[in-house]
């Protein structure tokens, strides 16, 4: 987190950037006290970035850990204390919770929390849990329908739950997994510290691929390539030439693409790629 400018000795971090359109960028903001006792969550939309202010379309006593939209373009958000807000609101768990999934085709979006910790939203707002038997810390999901789900997390865990059974995928490695993703074209990747990077899928298996040695913390796809933001090191991209540099310096926790556009959140600014240009405004 970085010290927020409107108030020394509180700490702001932005989040999350997801777009609900072409025009509209939300973008996730938590401000929280130096003894970390207090959060402040906002949701913030852009609807000509940068050139208009933004509105607030959330403000949460509580810390809200992550975000996305629905097909219906209506927010859905989770808090660290298990609970889930904005168009459903359910107490999901007692646990912390930690990622929720883009929509699928289908509708559906996968909660990951604590513990092995995973729900499906339906489409029509109904909840199914589909926690796991495993105890790892589960740190991102993804889906393609709500009978495809990929979770990632603690100590390398890397599993597929389809037709009510959870199948662990083994890549040998025990590093935390953090983010993992499906592209278009049905090829899975996933990836976490250490520079952890594999891609692959359930039929021909997964392959690690070298890349830098940073943590990576968030990956999307953008213009049919996979990309990762590792903070401290850049965003890479994944092609036929393997990992490579996409671009250096940016501090990014978590990318989302829109279009043509990269959405980058940083500690303390918004990034913005464009296909052309990189648009960056800092947050207070």
């Amino acid at each position: 987190m970085a010290e927020s400018k409107e108030n020394p000795g509180d700490s702001v971090s932005c989040l999350k950037l997801v777009g609900r359109n072409a025009r509209e960028i939300l973008v996730l903001i938590v401000t929280t006290n130096e003894e970390r006792s207090m959060h402040l969550s906002r949701v913030f939309s852009y609807n000509n970035f940068p050139n208009e202010d933004p509105t607030i379309i959330l403000d949460y006593v509580g810390w809200v850990v992550d975000c996305d939209i629905d097909l219906n373009g209506n927010l859905r958000c989770i808090t660290a204390d298990g609970q889930l807000i904005g168009e459903t609101k359910a107490r999901l768990s007692d646990m912390p919770l930690n990622k929720i999934s883009s929509p699928a085709t289908d509708g559906s979006m996968v909660v990951a929390g604590n513990a092995g910790r995973a729900w499906i939203i339906h489409s029509e707002n109904e909840i199914t849990d589909i926690s796991a038997s495993f105890e790892n810390n589960l740190f991102d999901a993804t889906c393609t329908g709500y009978n495809d789900v990929f979770v990632c997390g603690q100590a390398g865990k890397f599993s597929h739950f389809s037709d009510d059974t959870w199948t662990d995928i083994y890549l040998s490695t025990t590093v935390n997994l953090n983010t993992v993703s499906v592209s278009k074209s049905g090829e899975v990747v996933v990836a976490g510290d250490d520079g952890f990077v594999a891609a692959g899928n359930l039929t021909s298996g997964f392959e690690v691929i070298e890349g830098p040695n940073f943590d990576v913390h968030g990956s999307c796809e953008y213009k049919d390539k996979m990309l990762f933001a590792l903070p401290g090191y850049g965003i890479t991209k994944l092609d036929k030439a393997g990992i490579t540099d996409f671009q250096a310096g940016p501090l990014a926790w978590r990318i989302t693409s829109l279009d043509d556009m990269l959405l980058c959140a940083e500690d303390d600014s918004i990034l913005v790629y464009d296909g052309s240009e990189w648009i960056g405004l800092p947050i207070t």
